[in-house]
């Protein structure tokens, strides 16, 4: 019976490889010095057997002596990580992006401002910075709650800035 097999797996990308080297996973284990079944192993994700990082790097390797472009055990391990860095450290990249914002927003209000301070200034100009200290005010406003301790989840991992060490 075919098991079925996540798009973003190591068990894909190692059926890519086998697909781009001739004699497939058989192949494969001799690239890497290991027994065919080992192989399929790697590729079951109801095995307890882990590809080592020497072999991973052969195949990819082996793919690409073989005409194939990219590394797909590489290009999957690197995918996965920033899945899992996204879900760890997920507010602190949007606290990152928040801040950009605000800083941006802020800066374009503290120029609008000093454009309306000057001597014989338009009332379109004051209604101009105006505009901009909202929308400076708007974009502190969104970073705020990033701050707050407790409204945002705590991962508690280790390195967290707000648990684990």
């Amino acid at each position: 019976m075919t098991k079925a097999r996540s798009p973003l797996s190591l068990e894909d990308a190692l059926d890519r490889i086998a697909g781009q080297i001739p004699g497939g996973k058989n192949a494969m284990a001799t690239i890497v010095d290991r027994q065919p079944r080992t192989v399929r192993n790697w590729g079951d994700p109801e095995t307890p057997e882990s590809i080592p990082m020497d072999c991973a790097i052969a195949l990819d390797i082996a793919y690409q002596r073989h005409g194939g472009e990219g590394a797909p055990i590489f290009e999957t391990y690197a995918t996965l990580l920033d899945v899992a860095r996204a879900q760890c450290f997920g507010d602190e990249f949007e606290l990152s992006h928040r801040t950009q914002t605000a800083i941006k927003e802020g800066g374009e209000a503290f120029a609008a401002l000093v454009a309306a301070s000057r001597p014989g200034s338009s009332v379109q100009e004051r209604q101009s910075a105006a505009r901009e200290v909202m929308e400076a005010v708007d974009g502190l406003k969104k970073t705020l709650p990033l701050l707050i301790d407790g409204a945002v989840p705590d991962t508690g991992g280790e390195g967290s800035p707000r648990g684990g060490a």
